[in-house]
């Protein structure tokens, strides 16, 4: 009988069972991470320059599950008005660059809605 649990250790799968004779054995394999959106990288940016952990963050900051931040700073970046809630926090904690990042997302996506790309141009091309 083979009985398998996946967990995950740092950056390998491993694949626990037990083979024939009842020995426990471990397959290890690459966990391949998937690229995230810059809002987790951001969320993720705010909460640790606020010296939060994700439950203090979920819970003190934005009044949400602890599995919300957890998604927002890995498979599901967070959209629409919780990214200006995000930008208002970095606001009052003096993180504008944060700030920045977060109100742009806000835009970005606003102007997808209706058809529109926006692309980073530096001040020089402005010229």
């Amino acid at each position: 009988m083979v009985h398998r649990v996946v967990t995950l250790d740092s950056e390998i799968l491993a694949s626990t069972y037990s083979d024939v004779r009842g020995n426990s054995r471990r397959a290890f394999l690459p966990v391949r991470e998937q690229p995230r959106h810059s809002a987790s990288y951001a969320v993720a940016a705010l909460r640790k320059a606020m010296k939060k952990t994700q439950t203090s963050f979920a819970v003190e900051v934005l009044g949400t599950a602890v599995s919300t931040v957890a998604r927002y700073e890995t498979s599901h970046a967070p959209s629409g008005d919780v990214l200006l809630r995000l930008a208002s926090i970095a606001e009052r904690q003096g993180l504008s660059d944060l700030q920045n990042t977060f109100r742009t997302l806000y835009a970005d996506e606003v102007f997808a809605k209706f058809g529109f790309r926006t692309e980073a141009v530096s001040s020089n091309e402005m010229k």
